[in-house]
């Protein structure tokens, strides 16, 4: 069905004899003219059926489809031969090809919103709906050796390093390991009937002609009303909650004069700590205090930089089905520039290094210095009470994602952040899903929260020693970091791991490693 609307165009205007005489002369009469596209299209589509049918009755003895399945594409043929409208959109829906395969295009969609919406009505009760669109994703990949330890952009598959064969499956030789990381996607539109066995019976019948493997990444049907969870109602209603507490903060900071301050009532208070005036004033404030330490302003900006930098680049090509010049990242990322990019995860460094040192300092000095006291369930209260709130609200908000939004690829995208919100919550919501496969963990950026947290309650084994002797304090330290470099290297060494993760090792396993 691919090269179906193709092959209609060649029989038509390869059944004229002088199609551009015949054209000028029925110039004149645009109606004729219609008739008679009108009428090669239908000897057109008659005779390509003649050649089609058999190979469809072919295929469908040695596939085996569902019933349902089977009367449903036996109903789309005879649609496509009567020039139904339905029956071309299903065709039209599907994808055709990928452009620019050449320079690494691995994915083509097709066109979702126009299969979901395609609806085949019963020709005796045009009321009943016999059966609709349905649209599904595949996965495909040319046939590849199993996969090593480690493969790199540059690299070049062993088994391909002799082949002999034409110029363009010699060009695809050198390039095919990065399927490993990114298969081919090409999106088609069946009838609502076939179930993803009858799909992958077919795909299996097709792949093993083709020679290359194939999977579904998903399938769906347009369905007549969302259904909404208890939580997700939650999360709405919390929404407008906070929303009329900004309101209202905003309103009574705005009505009441500077003489008759609202502050001595606490009901006022807690409003007027919503207020967008007075956030806004903090956000923007630039005054520090005298005992700040001011260099570490500029080691943020310039760290924050980097992870926008990498995540602006990066955050995109994390769904391959994203990529669409993929061959030319070899040359993109030997150029210098690219070299932050490649790099960006050490970035996140430089964040546990400044939270390390600021928890150190801060409380030392306080202690020590300053001759306050150590409190230590304050210690981590206040540490808690900054980043809980913050991130269960995130977590609340994260369940309407799947509420939000549709397309080709918005069900895959929303599998590897989301979907998993709904039964490993809780791991966030204890601060300890960095201990969890990556695939398993909700809103895979926050290991970065649970990592940090612990860090900062480890702290307190650091900051004990420092209070009570200087030199015991520092030993320690210094013992800390030795130890944890060993570590690094004996876990790196065993597991054969490499240095970092890299968008130069498009492998997916070390990166779940060290994320």
């Amino acid at each position: 069905m691919f090269s179906y609307i193709g092959l209609v165009v060649y029989l038509i205007l390869s059944s004229g004899v002088n199609a551009k005489s015949n054209f000028t002369e029925d110039k004149s009469n645009v109606l004729d003219s219609w008739m008679k596209l009108d009428k090669s299209l239908k000897g057109a589509t008659q005779s390509m059926m003649k050649y089609v049918m058999p190979m469809i009755m072919e295929s469908t003895s040695q596939v085996n489809l569902s019933q349902e399945c089977m009367l449903e594409v036996f109903h789309l043929v005879a649609g496509l031969r009567n020039l139904k409208k339905w029956a071309f959109s299903f065709v039209d829906s599907t994808a055709k090809g990928m452009d620019g395969v050449l320079s690494g295009t691995f994915s083509s969609f097709g066109v979702y919103d126009q299969c979901l919406e395609t609806i085949v009505p019963n020709p005796k009760k045009k009321e009943e709906i016999l059966f609709q669109g349905q649209y599904c994703m595949i996965d495909f990949r040319f046939p590849l050796p199993p996969k090593t330890k480690r493969y790199r952009l540059h690299d070049r598959l062993d088994d391909l390093q002799n082949f002999t064969g034409t110029e363009v499956m010699k060009f695809f030789s050198t390039k095919v390991h990065l399927m490993y990381y990114a298969p081919m996607k090409l999106g088609i539109c069946i009838p609502s009937g076939c179930t993803e066995d009858d799909l992958m019976s077919i795909l299996i019948f097709v792949a093993e002609n083709y020679k290359f493997d194939a999977e579904i990444a998903h399938c769906e049907i347009k369905q007549k009303e969302h259904t909404v969870s208890g939580v997700q109602v939650f999360a709405v209603v919390a929404i407008c909650v906070l929303a009329s507490f900004l309101i209202l903060g905003t309103w009574i900071e705005m009505s009441y004069e500077p003489i008759h301050s609202p502050s001595k009532y606490l009901g006022n208070r807690i409003l007027l700590s919503f207020s967008a005036i007075s956030n806004f004033k903090r956000l923007i404030r630039t005054k520090t205090s005298n005992e700040n330490l001011r260099c570490l302003h500029g080691i943020q900006f310039f760290t924050i930089t980097w992870v926008v930098y990498g995540h602006a680049y990066l955050y995109p090509g994390m769904f391959s089905t994203n990529y669409s010049t993929m061959f030319r990242m070899p040359d993109v990322t030997s150029q210098p520039v690219a070299q932050m990019i490649v790099n960006g995860s050490e970035a996140i460094d430089t964040f546990l290094f400044i939270g390390g040192m600021l928890v150190c300092y801060l409380t030392v000095k306080r202690v020590k210095f300053e001759k306050k006291s150590f409190n230590i369930f304050s210690f981590i209260f206040y540490k808690l009470w900054r980043i809980a709130p913050v991130l269960y609200f995130i977590l609340l908000i994260s369940t309407l994602g799947p509420l939000l939004g549709s397309g080709p690829v918005f069900h895959e995208t929303m599998r590897d952040s989301v979907y998993s919100c709904f039964q490993s919550w809780w791991q966030n919501a204890l601060f300890i899903n960095n201990f969890f496969h990556a695939k398993e963990m909700c809103l895979e950026h926050t290991w970065f929260v649970s990592c940090e947290l612990q860090l900062y309650l480890l702290s307190i084994f650091v900051i004990f020693p420092l209070i009570w002797s200087k030199k015991i304090g520092m030993a320690l330290n210094a013992l800390i970091v030795v130890g944890s470099v060993v570590y690094t290297g004996v876990v790196t060494y065993f597991f054969d791991l490499s240095p970092t993760v890299t968008i130069t090792h498009l492998n997916p396993d070390d990166e779940r490693v060290f994320f």
